[in-house]
């Protein structure tokens, strides 16, 4: 019975990960809100002119651009998502001219029930 009692206790695996990536999000969103909006007393405290504030801020793009070609996971998986809505209507074009409408509808219908299956399995095995 104590046995029990203390698993239920225990928080399921991921959750204490999961608030911590919602913080850090959190966080870095409310730091941007927070921030932004003081550029104009930052301006008039430091005694900026605009070109130069302008300069500054324009350093923070500059670095993001700079940096972002180092990350490629996420641009990985863009494309690969856009790839597919672009190409989805080339390929049903392609297959209604080579086996016929109906058919390639089908085709994709299948591809879909296909899709859902995959999501489904991946969605089981990874719940914590």
């Amino acid at each position: 019975m104590e046995e029990t009692m203390a698993k239920q206790a225990r928080p399921k695996p991921g959750v204490r990960e999961q608030w911590a990536v919602r913080a850090v999000f959190f966080l870095g969103g409310f730091g941007t809100a927070s921030w932004a909006p003081l550029v104009p007393y930052l301006k008039i405290r430091l005694g900026l002119a605009e070109d130069v504030l302008g300069l500054l801020l324009l350093c923070g793009g500059i670095g993001s651009l700079v940096t972002m070609p180092l990350s490629t996971a996420v641009p990985a998986v863009s494309t690969l998502g856009y790839l597919g809505v672009l190409m989805g209507p080339v390929a049903i074009g392609f297959l209604a001219h080579a086996i016929g409408l109906e058919d390639a509808f089908f085709f994709l219908a299948m591809l879909v029930v296909l899709e859902m299956a995959i999501a489904g399995y991946v969605y089981r095995t990874m719940k914590v």
